[in-house]
């Protein structure tokens, strides 16, 4: 999954300069901060797996997730994960772009 996931935001990131279609691509830089203490173990779990696969994922605790994100209070977090390269699109935005890229392709 993490390397479908690197391949994918690589694709999508770099589609709007292969096709000139903006793809509306967001590095939103999300974090994920889980509601219990059960779910950060699984979160620290993940990052280490992702890690291996040579993907930027830090462990963060309460006061790094509220530089992060003024708006996350200390108090209601017990941690997270950080990924640099995540973000978000926009759906129609990427299927134009890969229809774009393919009609490119097919000429």
């Amino acid at each position: 999954m993490t390397q479908l996931a690197r391949y994918t935001g690589d694709l999508y990131r770099g589609l709007e300069a292969e096709t000139g279609q903006a793809t509306a691509i967001a590095n939103a830089v999300p974090c994920h901060s889980p509601p219990r203490p059960a779910r950060m173990e699984e979160l620290k779990r993940n990052a280490s797996m992702a890690k291996v696969f040579g993907l930027a994922v830090d462990v963060v605790g309460p006061q790094e997730i509220h530089s992060l994100y003024r708006s996350q209070s200390r108090r209601m977090s017990i941690g997270g994960i950080h990924i640099p390269s995540d973000g978000y699109a926009n759906a129609v935005d990427i299927t134009q772009a890969l229809r774009q890229r393919d009609s490119q392709r097919e000429r």
